[in-house]
């Protein structure tokens, strides 16, 4: 496996556990039957930017064409 690949393969497992931090912050509010909090919404908002962060880092360089 390429070091591309491989970095890819680490990106996508980060923002999948983001995704999963996401998701278990919801699912315990809905089952509390509650908003999330604004602490959690913070948590909720700094993962997503964190992964799309890491992913645009990730994207190579646009190419100009001639």
């Amino acid at each position: 496996m390429g070091a591309g690949v491989a970095a890819a393969l680490q990106l996508v497992t980060i923002a999948l556990q983001h995704a999963a931090d996401i998701q278990a912050l919801v699912a315990q509010a809905q089952a509390e039957g509650r908003d999330l909090t604004p602490a959690e919404l913070d948590t909720v908002r700094g993962r997503a930017v964190a992964s799309i962060a890491a992913l645009e880092a990730a994207k190579p360089p646009a190419q100009l064409t001639p």
